[in-house]
């Protein structure tokens, strides 16, 4: 089959994108072996099409089906895209050896005789749409087996396929994922966590979003994703991933194919908040002045290796002329470990104690001892910050305005209207999470850890007063009190506190609080 007959772009589901580095170790191995050995069954390329295709290019070279199966010479249907109108068949395997070929053909002086695969190819028509998606799925123990973000989009486009076809309790699911994806014990693949992110609507919306980009299929670890579900803290989780999304949708071309997380880490450590054209400068083109660079200047090695140098200029000249575009480190986030990323919802724990009604739950003063309700692997859980609002029912619309300047949050925009005191709960669990994540390393130490262990009680008050001491504490006591009513907690409040972020209060603030005092 002529390489130049097969398109890489799929009509279920989604191809995953090419993988530049990949090529370049096919090619590599050509060489090395004096050659592609493409004759080999194991090697060859996998194609749809319709089965009338097929039997049009047999009957161009003079062989009926019958014959066709009987001989062992492979027939050449080099004469494809004429016979069939044009009409390309859809490479369901095989896209890097494709890529790969014409490369090593360059290298060694192949001709264009010479640019061809063995294909087997399967009639569109007539297979049922699970054999149509085992075709796309590589359980293969290869470099470019399918990671847990591929398997994702796999599910999604069998749901796609067939409405529905994930149903029952948990065990059903599981039996029918194996199945349908081919989920099987020897691929490794967590089953029962994956059907317990795929219960949960929201958590699949997100991912689903996540997943339909190359840094996001990167970075979905199905184990990861399922404790991070039970932190209940969905709101802190999904603001970095929809800034993520933001920022990759905005970019020019068709970013969230080609930024790859290696790119991604790159332009998230180098492309900082208040960043210099320098730095946009040194990230692309890092020996240039800025009288120097242009489109065609040396790029830096191993970024965005998918772009040619037009399309890379074009995201340099967008990137200065867009210095508000934010990169955040999310993939920092999702490669967190389960132990240190529970220090985020325990905190919060703590500031729900501080601001919740004393009478909803029994407490004691050890934390291991507090009636913690249902297991914290159930995932159906409402968020810790819904235990906030009744406390943060004095704010309105100004409050909630000045906290958004403050606070890097991205809200959904279609989800449903919230209150005033829903959105601050938000607002406040964002700034208290965010000033935790970013002193990790601190609250990891033994002595907080002890604080968290223990917590606030009707006869530990006393006790439980003297973390505050620790800037730690008083910094997420400090941001807590922002957001309250005067005089809330002031017998907990100490030096510490003023070492804490300012209010963030600027001068559009008082401007409109002067405004109304007037």
């Amino acid at each position: 089959m002529p390489i130049t007959a097969l398109s890489t772009k799929w009509t279920l589901g989604e191809n995953r994108p090419e993988d530049p580095r990949h090529v370049q170790r096919l090619k590599k191995r050509f060489l090395d072996e004096g050659g592609p050995k493409r004759e080999a069954k194991g090697n060859h390329i996998v194609a749809l099409c319709s089965g009338a295709d097929v039997r049009r290019m047999l009957e161009s070279i003079g062989l009926g089906e019958t014959d066709f199966n009987a001989i062992e010479a492979m027939p050449d249907f080099s004469d494809w895209m004429l016979i069939n109108g044009g009409r390309k068949a859809e490479l369901v395997e095989g896209q890097h050896r494709i890529r790969a070929l014409p490369e090593f053909a360059e290298e060694v002086g192949w001709g264009e005789e010479e640019m061809w695969w063995p294909c087997e190819f399967y009639d569109r028509d007539t297979i049922s749409y699970e054999q149509n998606l085992h075709l796309r799925v590589n359980r293969k123990v290869v470099a470019q087996a399918d990671s847990h973000g591929d398997i994702w989009r796999q599910a999604v486009a069998a749901e796609s396929q067939n409405p529905g076809v994930f149903h029952g309790n948990q065990e059903d699911m599981m039996d029918q994922m194996a199945h349908i994806l081919r989920l099987y014990d020897e691929s490794g693949v967590p089953l029962r966590r994956l059907v317990t992110l795929w219960r949960n609507e929201r958590w699949r919306a997100m991912i689903t979003k996540w997943c339909s980009t190359t840094v996001g299929r990167a970075t979905f670890r199905i184990s990861t994703w399922e404790w991070m579900i039970s932190c209940r803290i969905d709101d802190f989780w999904f603001s970095a991933f929809r800034h993520t999304l933001l920022t990759l949708a905005g970019l020019p071309g068709d970013a969230d194919r080609y930024v790859g997380l290696g790119d991604w880490k790159k332009m998230s450590g180098s492309l900082t908040t208040g960043r210099s054209e320098e730095q946009v400068r040194m990230l692309f083109y890092p020996d240039k002045t800025s009288q120097q660079v242009s489109e065609s200047s040396r790029r830096s090695p191993d970024f965005l290796a998918a772009l040619d140098n037009r399309s890379y200029w074009d995201l340099y000249e967008y990137i200065l002329e867009h210095p508000e575009t934010r990169f955040p480190d999310a993939h920092r986030l999702t490669s967190l470990s389960e132990v240190d990323g529970r220090i985020l919802p325990r905190v919060m724990e703590h500031v729900v104690d501080w601001l919740g009604d004393d009478d909803r739950t029994e407490k004691s003063a050890k934390g291991n001892n507090k009636n913690k309700g249902p297991n914290r692997r159930d995932n159906n859980k409402p968020p810790l910050r819904n235990e906030l609002t009744l406390a943060l029912g004095h704010f309105n619309q100004k409050l909630v305005r000045q906290a958004k300047r403050r606070v890097g949050l991205l809200l959904p925009e279609n989800g449903p209207e919230l209150s005033s005191a829903s959105t601050a709960s938000i607002l406040m669990q964002q700034e208290i999470l965010e000033f935790v994540y970013s002193r990790l390393a601190e609250f990891k130490s033994p002595s907080i850890k002890a604080d968290l262990a223990e917590r606030l009680a009707g006869d530990n008050e006393e006790q439980y007063r003297g973390r505050f001491l620790k800037a730690e504490w008083a910094g997420v006591l400090g941001i807590v009190r922002r957001y309250m009513e005067a005089e809330f907690r002031p017998e907990w409040v100490t030096s510490k506190e003023n070492d804490q972020p300012e209010d963030g209060r600027g001068e559009e603030e008082e401007e409109e609080e002067a405004f109304n005092q007037d």
